[in-house]
């Protein structure tokens, strides 16, 4: 038996646009195991950057201080279905429309009993069956009306993916002999093989969907989501400092209380999503809401000389970052990373999340919210982005309605 400690959410985390690890080298510490010197593939050293786990091993020196007794005969891997199989796209980094299988790879002289082939493309989404696995291709025997195997395929195709998108795909296999195996694998269909997937918003805004979504047995669907970037013409919505939009981005000067506006009035209650990569030493990042006609804004990581960084919404009552009951004390941003900044409005709470950690969760009457003078802009009905002595490029800002109907400020 063993343990294995995974890393984040677990093997999810690709959904969410990242790569992921099983880490189960920290495990082995725990029981007593150093790492092996010099260094090699092993679980101990670099095996959770190698390959499949189930190629990850352990070195005799390594199974000896577990009290493990070295067999007379070696024991010989290559007829061993868990050890063998594997599936792994054709080709490895698809590119939209481009046909794609999975290439497996199988023990010498098996007999197939079973086969199923399924994958997903978003975390709530469907599992989708592939007909060819469902139903694999059987070998009567001469002149009998029975089946006598299946036969060994070395490929199953998964067709076409019309957008870049996640894959995530699970393959279940079982042997005449009785030995089957579960193995899940993980893809991403991209634009251009450099070119990672950027952070999906998640399916529920709030604790309270999630536990709806999981009561129901189904995906919450909301609305699509509105791109706010799209909508921004910077010689008309600047408010302060000389803001560039290139490439479906959106950068910010470093200067103290640069801003501009989003010409988008927001529903009654909304999600609202940005994806942000500081430039420079992380200072504050200032996203402008709305509720109930009342302005405010979610600061996030605003740097404090010889102390950690703070976030807050502000103001409520009055009151700013550090004399409110929303501050909280840490670092959450990271220069040169991208992180992602959810914040979910609605009529009596406001709730903060950034890289899928809560940041804020406050709840209380909007009519207590409201927005100092020094971030003002010429719209009180208008969202806003702004940054506070650090450069920011905003590689996504997406609102998605909750309730009621938002506006665009400005028809071209």
């Amino acid at each position: 038996m063993g343990w294995g400690l995974v890393s984040a959410d677990g093997w999810r985390v690709p959904y969410s646009g990242t790569d992921c690890v099983v880490y189960h080298e920290g495990v082995g510490h725990t029981i007593g195991l150093p790492h092996p010197q010099p260094g090699n593939g092993s679980v101990m050293s670099l095996g959770q950057y190698n390959g499949w786990i189930s190629e990850s091993w352990l070195d005799d020196a390594q199974k000896n201080r577990l009290g493990w007794t070295s067999p007379e005969k070696p024991v010989d891997r290559k007829a061993d279905l868990f050890s063998v199989f594997k599936a792994l796209p054709d080709p490895l980094v698809p590119k939209p429309n481009e046909p794609v299988s999975l290439k497996l790879t199988w023990p010498e002289g098996v007999t197939i009993k079973s086969l199923r082939v399924r994958f997903q493309t978003e975390l709530w989404g469907p599992w989708i069956e592939t007909a060819e696995a469902a139903s694999p291709t059987l070998d009567k025997v001469p002149n009998q009306d029975r089946l006598f195997k299946a036969s060994v395929p070395d490929s199953i195709p998964l067709g076409q993916f019309d957008r870049a998108t996640p894959v995530s795909y699970r393959v279940d296999a079982v042997l005449e002999d009785g030995h089957d195996v579960e193995l899940w694998g993980y893809f991403q269909v991209r634009e251009k093989p450099d070119a990672n997937l950027l952070p999906r918003s998640p399916d529920f805004g709030t604790p309270e969907k999630l536990t709806n979504a999981l009561q129901v047995g189904k995906r919450i669907e909301l609305s699509e989501a509105i791109d706010l970037l799209a909508l921004v013409d910077v010689a008309k919505d600047r408010v302060s400092g000389d803001w560039i939009a290139a490439d479906g981005k959106l950068e910010s000067p470093k200067a103290y209380g640069t801003r501009i506006e989003l010409p988008y009035e927001p529903p009654e209650e909304y999600e609202l999503l940005v994806i942000a990569e500081p430039l420079d030493e992380p200072n504050g990042l200032i996203l402008g809401q709305r509720s109930g006609g009342h302005r405010f804004q979610a600061l996030v990581n605003h740097a404090q000389k010889d102390a950690v960084p703070v976030s807050a919404i502000e103001d409520i009552d009055g009151k700013n970052v550090g004399a409110n009951a929303t501050t909280v004390r840490r670092p959450v941003l990271t220069q040169n990373r991208l992180s992602q900044i959810i914040c979910t409005v609605k009529k009596d709470s406001v709730m903060v999340m950034c890289d899928g950690q809560f940041l804020i969760d406050w709840r209380g009457d909007a009519k207590r919210l409201s927005l100092s003078d020094y971030w003002k802009t010429p719209h009180d009905n208008a969202l806003f982005l702004g940054a506070y002595d650090c450069r920011y490029r905003l590689h996504r800002v997406t609102l998605t309605p909750l309730s009621g109907e938002g506006k665009r400020l400005r028809v071209e």
